[in-house]
């Protein structure tokens, strides 16, 4: 998912970051400035069947994890935190400093139960 620092060695949630940002560039430029895109972003992990936000520290986080519910049909993670990134760079070094935080064994390779997800959300 997440890959390598250069281009061509990039994982999926940075190749995939990379179009949005620049199909936004584009409509803001069709649209003559009359439409601005903004993008925020959440990031998560699943660990042993619990929620954590990716960007606070394991030293700081609830052993519980943070708390799901529903929401009229839709999953929403309670208190997940959520960052704009304006700039694929911002994009970037959100998303390095986000990993730091995954939970791995001593070997850094990542539990067989853990499951990471990335919430790009509030594209308007």
């Amino acid at each position: 998912m997440r890959g390598g620092k250069s281009l061509a060695d990039r994982g999926v949630i940075p190749r995939m970051l990379s179009s949005i940002y620049r199909r936004c560039r584009k409509v803001e430029k069709d649209t003559d400035g009359a439409t601005q895109v903004d993008v925020s972003m959440s990031y998560y992990e699943i660990y042993c069947d619990r929620v954590y936000d990716l960007f606070e520290p394991p030293e700081k986080r609830t052993p519980s994890g943070l708390p799901i519910r529903d929401n009229g049909g839709k999953t929403v993670v309670v208190g997940l935190t959520e960052k704009p990134c304006k700039t694929l760079k911002e994009f970037e070094t959100l998303y390095d400093q986000a990993n730091i935080n995954r939970s791995t064994s001593a070997t850094k390779v990542g539990y067989a139960g853990q499951n990471v997800r990335g919430d790009i959300a509030n594209l308007m």
